[in-house]
């Protein structure tokens, strides 16, 4: 018998509610904070993870994962599907996070872990063939995804160069140090924003959007991201 909590893991992130004969919408901020830091706080109490982490490996790739799913794909765990699966883990890993390539393997062990963990927890029907496809063939192929310079983004970019030039990236000074070099060479000092270079930071705005049903539920969620943020 399963020990994991009472979780609604297909909790939408909308609230309905009619207004004669109108259906309102109302997107509560703090939903999907709450959905990501709960599944993966039962993750890690999980025998799956626990099991991981006793190996010496330290879990944050399900959390990043959760989050970009939420960010990019607006959709649920139950809801994804494998175009939106291979998308965050072949696209937005590569595109967003600053990691060495050969953090690839650990990358898809966690994953696996963490589909094992949804599939036997929450019997979601979409989790067997997620657990097969994070094989050693998705570490391969992710660890090339991630050292392609042309998959990367801007901020990523600029952060791989720093580290690459000798900066130490890991702290805050060697950034400052990295963007000062940078922009004196350029022969300017307007500062670049490496903020979005991390693993994990938040759920942050998304592509506004309004065509699809999904296009609108990720305009919904970055508004009230950019609101929670203070931005306008």
């Amino acid at each position: 018998m399963s020990n994991v909590p009472p979780f609604d893991i297909r909790a939408p992130f909308f609230d309905q509610a009619l207004d004669d004969d109108d259906i309102i919408e109302e997107f509560d901020e703090n939903a999907p904070s709450r959905y990501r830091d709960e599944i993966i706080a039962q993750f890690e109490r999980s025998e799956e993870g626990v099991a991981l982490a006793a190996s010496g490996q330290e879990l944050h790739w399900a959390g990043t994962f959760v989050e970009f799913m939420i960010r990019y794909v607006a959709a649920g765990l139950p809801d994804l599907d494998p175009d939106s699966f291979d998308s965050v883990i072949f696209e937005e890993i590569p595109r967003k996070v600053s990691v060495e390539a050969s953090e690839a393997a650990a990358i898809i062990v966690e994953l696996r872990a963490f589909w094992s963990f949804l599939g036997r927890a929450y019997l979601l029907e979409n989790a067997p063939g997620f657990v097969a496809a994070l094989d050693d063939e998705a570490a391969m192929r992710l660890e090339r995804e991630l050292a392609n310079p042309e998959n990367y983004g801007p901020a990523k970019s600029m952060f791989m160069q720093g580290r690459d030039r000798g900066f130490d990236m890991s702290s805050e000074e060697g950034i400052q140090a990295w963007l000062t070099q940078y922009n004196r060479e350029l022969g300017f000092a307007p500062p670049v924003n490496l903020s979005s270079s991390g693993s994990s930071s938040g759920l942050g705005a998304m592509p506004l959007k309004k065509r699809s049903e999904k296009d609108r539920n990720r305009s919904r969620i970055a508004r009230a991201s950019r609101k929670r943020n203070g931005r306008k």
